[in-house]
């Protein structure tokens, strides 16, 4: 636990009020944030168990010294189960709520996480319900770097507290050494699951400049990898791996989560050392899931295929046992997409079948956390793939369109959302194309253009987005070879054309991207094939030839 601030000092202190298994991992970020800003010794939060008997006074006292209190809310925080728990008289976020609202001179800021939605009066307990008199702050990872500054100048203010003076910086060298992560699964190909610990990896260097007594060497780390240098933090945590790791064996743990940490950074630029460090963790912590899961994406991107389905079986039994609903169904998600690599398609259907059988479950139990959601639409899309390697057109669409319609709920929800919108776009192209195989061009155009339309908003509100400008162009050449099947040779050239202006920027911004030099010679051919059906083979022949 936290330690208690002295209730004797004048009322400054942040207290952090959130249900564990509903926003966990965001509360923790907002408290090595407010930590940060403010000096560890003014913010609480229970991180353990504080005792029977003992919980109550405990609160009681830090909330006494406190001037702000934040509820964290995620988007589990009101679901069937924590919503009942919101009317039992011992249950501990109502009473930390119950006692914050009755205080005197205590600013509540409700903090939304995780695309939470703002709570229904009608839902809570009577003496709850003034929650929703404050003013709601909505923190958002895709704008985490506004709002937490945003979060900071309003308990700034209702606590008087100073603000350390380089938080902005470090705050921002955050922000940008998570998008150099981001940044990876466009360079690298990295799994989705990659990206999500590699994001923890990030976060914990800013935990330790939040807790650690001399921080300089995590600051000096996060600001390395900021600039894309991730030599810097892997040596940062290389000085944690080792001091864990000659510690006694009940600092396995600690040394794993080393370990996976170097690994994460080693996945920028030597993947041979990512595999290596990976197996270490899951040789000192041999119990965690996601710790094979890891190591199988790994294994994969260094093309062990037996080693890639070793961890990924090994991830399926731990997280079988430890009962990791979310962790089984990403370990099944990954053996089936090795059996559809391997060709055995029937496998690999019958596997992502029950991923969808899982996904189905978490919604049910939370229908409205957007992530279980949004691994449902991801199952639907692998299940749709196999049907359409299998050729069964008519089943692949009727699973992508399923996917489409959660895409479209969760992209309605939260329409800043850009990854929510992305994915929507992805969905609809994945319905052109099927629409396109059955012949239906009409549709397949109506599709493409819907996909286009969010692309073209998503590029218009971050121009420096390449991969948002790849997929742009993508949609003017997916839209031009439509328009060609139907005799539209006008339409299609501006079509093409337009992705062509496209790719010719990607191209100037980065020579040496092979994947855009490849792009942009395709749009190149592609004018020239329209020319030349004009009948204007001098336009179609004067195309530079280093390009066709």
């Amino acid at each position: 636990m936290a330690a208690l601030v002295d209730s004797a000092r004048p009322r400054q202190s942040i207290f952090i009020s959130y249900r564990r298994d509903d926003s966990r991992s965001a509360a923790g970020r907002l408290y090595d944030w407010m930590q940060i800003a403010f000096g560890r010794e003014y913010v609480f939060r229970d991180v353990a168990s504080i005792g029977a008997g003992k919980w109550r006074d405990k609160i009681d006292a830090a909330l006494a010294c406190s001037a702000v209190c934040l509820p964290v809310i995620g988007p589990r925080w009101l679901d069937a189960t924590n919503g009942a728990r919101l009317f039992e008289a011992d249950d501990l976020v109502r009473h930390e709520i119950r006692v914050a609202l009755g205080l005197p001179d205590l600013t509540v800021i409700p903090t939304l996480v995780e695309a939470a939605f703002v709570p229904a009066a009608r839902a809570l307990p009577d003496d709850l319900r003034v929650l929703l008199e404050w003013n709601v702050f909505t923190v958002r990872d895709e704008f985490w770097e506004d709002d937490v500054g945003r979060l900071r100048d309003a308990v700034a203010g209702a606590t008087r507290l100073v603000v350390r003076p380089d938080f902005d910086t470090l705050l921002r060298q955050s922000s940008e050494a998570e998008a150099r992560v981001r940044e990876l699964e466009r360079e690298r190909h990295a799994q989705a699951g990659q990206i999500e610990s590699l994001l923890a990896t990030v976060r914990d260097l800013v935990s330790r400049v939040a807790v650690a007594d001399d921080p300089r060497d995590s600051q000096a780390a996060l600001a390395a990898l900021a600039q894309g240098n991730t030599l810097a933090a892997e040596a940062e945590f290389e000085r944690v791996f080792s001091f864990h790791v000659s510690a006694a064996e009940r600092a396995n743990r600690n040394a794993a989560e080393a370990a996976r940490n170097i690994a994460n950074l080693a996945l920028f630029r030597d993947l041979t050392k990512a595999v290596e460090f990976y197996r270490r963790a899951t040789r000192l912590d041999p119990d965690n899931p996601e710790n094979w899961r890891l190591l199988g994406d790994a294994c994969v991107m260094v093309g062990d295929t037996p080693g890639a389905r070793d961890a990924y079986e090994r991830a399926h039994a731990s997280a079988t046992g430890a009962a990791e609903e979310r962790e089984v169904m990403v370990a099944e998600a990954s053996l089936g997409d090795m059996d559809r690599v391997g060709g055995d398609l029937a496998a690999a259907l019958d596997r992502y079948y029950r991923v969808v059988a899982v996904a189905n479950r978490r919604v049910l139990v939370s229908p409205d956390d957007p992530h279980a959601q949004r691994d449902l639409s991801v199952s639907h899309n692998k299940v749709g793939d196999v049907l359409v390697a299998q050729g069964d057109g008519r089943a692949a669409l009727a699973a992508y369109r399923t996917g489409l319609g959660i895409r479209e709920a969760l992209a309605a929800r939260d329409p800043a959302n850009t990854e929510w919108q992305r994915d929507l776009s992805v969905s609809h192209d994945r319905v052109g194309n099927m629409l396109v195989a059955q012949g239906d061009g009409p549709g397949a155009l109506a599709a493409y253009r819907t996909g286009l339309g969010i692309r073209e908003a998503l590029t218009a509100r971050d121009p420096a987005n390449t991969e948002w400008q790849r997929d742009l162009s993508v949609s003017h050449e997916r839209i031009g070879d439509v328009l060609v099947a139907q005799g539209d040779g006008r339409g299609a050239l501006a079509a093409y054309r337009t992705g062509l202006e496209i790719r010719e920027a990607l191209v100037a911004r980065d020579s040496a991207n092979t994947q855009w030099q490849r792009d942009l010679s395709a749009s190149h051919d592609r004018v020239g094939d329209v020319l030349v059906a004009q009948g204007d083979r001098p336009g179609a022949l004067g195309l530079p030839l280093e390009t066709c």
